[in-house]
């Protein structure tokens, strides 16, 4: 093992030993030989080993290039990388701005109501429960609110609360113009607000095609139910579900959502249907509390 050991660390030496002499005769041959009697005898060697010294010259240039490309790709490397990530947070401001210019567009397209803009600040989950059916959805627990124990399952908090007006009852809306919920608990900054699919949310709908009025709730399981539609109404996947006014607990025409599936037989009372909400439930990050009343609905 020792002497192949030398011998790899002898043979690279060598060769550059032998590179050198080379490099130095043709230098020498150069200066020696090119005016003297002898140039026509040893001009072919002299242009071998030129050649030779040429390629050993070449081949320590092509080196030294190969580092400094090196050095280079790394340079791009993390100039692109730079882009990339500065790509990354133009998208994500992009995003923001496109929210808070959905939400200020509803705002205008309703002068006659008063708004509370608010960024949601924790997401409830149903993991917390102790209830075996619901479903694990992956976000933050957060179930005490001014030592208040929580009541529901499905809720987001957000910075807006009793120093901004804001009171139990009051409907929250979120991008595309969509029902969020209402707010349930109110501290003096901050207020929590019971999604439209909690099991323990009712909203009373009307469907937009049909007419047909009824109530959806949130499933013990996640997701929107429609229910206490009655069996000689049309319902049809598609069909947008809004929100009716009834009970003057939420003003008219918001979205809901729409109808995914008819999961009612002819022989049940009622039809029932699932929804799909308008509104991402999961991914809220800013919506606005609907602060003012009008004669035909009330926060409760």
């Amino acid at each position: 093992m020792g002497q192949r050991r030398n011998r790899s660390f002898v043979l690279p030496l060598l060769l550059l030993v032998i590179a050198a002499v080379i490099m130095a005769l043709s230098l020498g041959f150069q200066t020696q030989v090119a005016q003297g009697p002898l140039s026509y005898v040893l001009a072919p060697a002299q242009r071998f080993l030129s050649g030779i010294g040429q390629l050993v010259g070449q081949l320590f240039d092509s080196s030294a290039d190969s580092s400094t490309l090196r050095e280079r790709n790394q340079q791009l490397e993390r100039q692109l990388q730079a882009v990339s990530n500065e790509n990354t947070r133009l998208k994500e401001f992009q995003t923001t701005v496109n929210q808070y210019r959905t939400l200020l567009k509803f705002v205008n397209d309703n002068p006659t109501l008063k708004f509370v803009g608010a960024d949601v600040i924790g997401l409830g989950n149903p993991a917390c429960t102790n209830d075996p059916n619901t479903r694990p959805t992956g976000l933050a627990c957060s179930a005490v609110i001014a030592a208040d124990l929580n009541p529901y399952q499905r809720y987001i908090t957000i910075n807006a609360g009793a120093q901004h007006g804001i009171k139990r009852g009051m409907p929250v809306v979120g991008g595309g113009f969509g029902l969020v919920g209402r707010v349930g608990l109110v501290n003096d900054t901050t207020s929590q607000v019971q999604l439209i699919d909690d099991p323990n949310s009712f909203v009373n709908v009307i469907l937009s095609t049909s007419r047909a009025t009824g109530v959806v709730t949130g499933g013990r399981s996640g997701g929107l139910r429609l229910q206490n539609v009655s069996q000689t109404e049309a319902v049809a996947p598609g069909d947008l579900v809004l929100t009716s006014g009834l009970g003057r607990a939420l003003p008219p025409a918001l979205p809901v959502g729409q109808i995914e599936k008819v999961t009612s037989t002819n022989s049940q009372l009622f039809k029932e249907a699932t929804l799909r909400p308008a509104v991402d439930l999961n991914h809220l990050e800013a919506v606005l509390v609907i602060t003012s009343s009008i004669p035909n609905w009330g926060a409760p």
